[in-house]
């Protein structure tokens, strides 16, 4: 373009018509670099809906299964444990719904379960106010996975994460427990390479409704 050519392009520019001209192509411009990260940031919110999906997804599985093992009023066989346990996804369809995202029908794959009853024992049998528990596992089965194993059980904070091998210290006391843990797998689509929770884990604790004990067909020895 010649210096002539320039100086006209600058004043049509300047023009009454040109203006809107102008700021159309600055517009362009302005969007060009910003669509890029627009795009990041829905990406982005989609993935983090589907991470607290997955997290709400552990606690409500936890806790209808929970309930669901705390109403027992008879020994449970071991297929009724399978079964419950395999109920998963029937509680909450979107277990799949994820599997169907990353392209995966493998339940244990989506999900861990494990359901465990526990005991309490006094340190001191003569005790009778402000006792010590020992907490001790009845049995436990899991869909796959690590179950909480026979023996006693260890003493963790309340606010601490809670392995196969501890409980939190507010669920001791004289009655036994139902604990469900669930671990839901989660596998972000759009932010793959951003550092999100691979597992999200919740534990829910009730209290037997029908029975002193949830046992199984196959207890812990001394159980």
């Amino acid at each position: 373009m010649t210096l002539a050519e320039r100086v006209s392009s600058s004043v049509r520019c300047w023009s009454r018509r040109g203006v809107w001209a102008c700021r159309r192509g600055v517009s362009a411009v302005e969007f060009a670099l910003i669509a890029p990260l627009l795009m990041v940031l829905f990406m982005g919110a989609v993935d983090i809906s589907r991470a607290v999906t997955a997290a709400n997804r552990a606690g409500y599985v936890a806790d209808s299964i929970g309930e669901l093992v705390s109403q027992a009023t008879t020994t449970l066989t071991e297929a009724q444990i399978s079964g419950i346990i395999q109920s998963a996804p029937l509680i909450d369809a979107d277990i799949l719904a994820y599997g169907r995202q990353i392209g995966s029908t493998n339940l244990p794959a989506l999900v861990n379960l494990t359901i465990s009853s526990v005991r309490f024992s006094k340190t001191d049998a003569t005790c009778v106010a402000n006792c010590i528990y020992l907490a001790s596992t009845v049995f436990s089965r899991a869909l796959a996975g690590s179950v909480r194993p026979c023996g006693l059980l260890l003493t963790a904070p309340d606010s601490a994460a809670t392995t196969p091998a501890t409980l939190p210290a507010s669920t001791f006391g004289p009655v036994s427990l139902v604990v469900v843990d669930v671990a839901v797998f989660f596998q972000p689509i759009f932010l793959k390479g951003f550092p999100f929770p691979g597992t999200f884990r919740r534990s829910s604790y009730f209290r037997p409704r029908q029975v002193t004990q949830v046992n199984a067909a196959t207890n812990c020895p001394g159980s």
